[in-house]
């Protein structure tokens, strides 16, 4: 499955990881493709890479999402 990530940032300043499915996904100039992942994890820890505070989409990449504290 392909995952992006978000250029934008929540309200606790993070990026979101997104499946390709996501109704949640931004537009194509606001997201970088991270490419092709068997699991939102591995997808997360590349974002990570790029943007230190990534986190994974509530709604599509649950399994990756580390909720606020």
């Amino acid at each position: 499955m392909r995952f992006y990530l978000t250029k934008t940032t929540t309200n606790e300043e993070q990026h979101l990881v997104h499946t390709e499915h996501c109704d949640y996904l931004p537009i194509e100039k606001l997201r970088i493709d991270l490419g092709e992942y068997y699991s939102c994890e591995a997808a997360l820890k590349e974002a990570k890479k790029q943007e230190e505070k990534s986190n994974g989409c509530f709604h599509c990449a649950l399994l990756c999402h580390e909720s606020s504290k």
